[in-house]
């Protein structure tokens, strides 16, 4: 059976969370008896992808290691070249970089088998199929992206992200626009999301887990207003 994931959440440096799913409603716990640990993918900014992509000092660390290793006795210069022609034939896609970790970026933002990207899309098409077909309320609704299409899930990650400055969690991305997402690790979260994106039923349980699981986990005093995605 294909592992399956559910996104529950986005933490204030603009992370996005996802659970593995055992079955259709319960999220798998770890067999050792461990605070559950969610798989997550983090916003790479514009400025940021560029840097990735076409400045050989992004790629330092690796080459350091590949000397160190005598896998490499080629320059830091020719060895960035290389890489990237090695991995992507010397042409960029938009959203490529020598290295770059795509783990679970499909599977959280835009895999319509996870539960909460199969809601937000039936609640997008339900909200759409009550427009006025003869007004043009695309240049103002939610439910379009800025080239008047069905907004996707993960766009509408993404404009939460951008536009959640009350929660001060742009500040992963210094103010630019989203460009990509990036694998960032295995984790569990510290403290509730700052925005809510699973069913509440399915995050009460999570967090009940982790309060019993994990002695760095916190709800604090005073809950953060969340945008539930049900």
């Amino acid at each position: 059976m294909a592992e399956r994931y559910i996104t529950i959440g986005i933490d204030e440096n603009g992370c996005v969370y996802g659970l593995e799913l055992e079955g259709d409603t319960d999220f798998k716990r770890n067999e050792l008896g461990y605070a559950t640990s969610c798989v997550v993918v983090r916003p790479v900014g514009d400025r940021m992808m560029d840097y990735f992509q076409n400045d050989e000092e992004s790629a330092l660390d690796i080459w350091q290691m590949a000397v160190q290793a005598d896998q490499t006795r080629k320059g830091l210069s020719e060895f960035f070249k290389e890489w990237a022609a090695d991995d992507y034939g010397g042409v960029w896609s938009d959203e490529s970089w020598p290295g770059k970790d795509t783990s679970w970026c499909q599977e959280l933002l835009e895999a319509e088998d996870n539960p909460t990207v199969a809601a937000f899309i039936k609640r997008r098409d339900e909200e759409i199929a009550k427009l006025d077909p003869w007004e043009d309320e695309e240049s103002d609704s939610e439910w379009f992206d800025e080239d008047g299409q069905d907004i996707s899930f993960r766009k509408h990650v993404e404009r939460l992200i951008e536009e959640s400055g009350d929660f001060d969690i742009s500040d992963s991305i210094d103010g630019d626009k989203i460009a990509t997402w990036e694998a960032a690790g295995w984790w569990s979260p510290k403290k509730p999301f700052v925005i809510e994106l699973a069913p509440k039923k399915l995050l009460e349980a999570y967090y009940k887990h982790l309060e019993e699981t994990s002695k760095e986990f916190k709800r604090g005093d005073d809950e953060t207003e969340a945008d539930q995605v049900r």
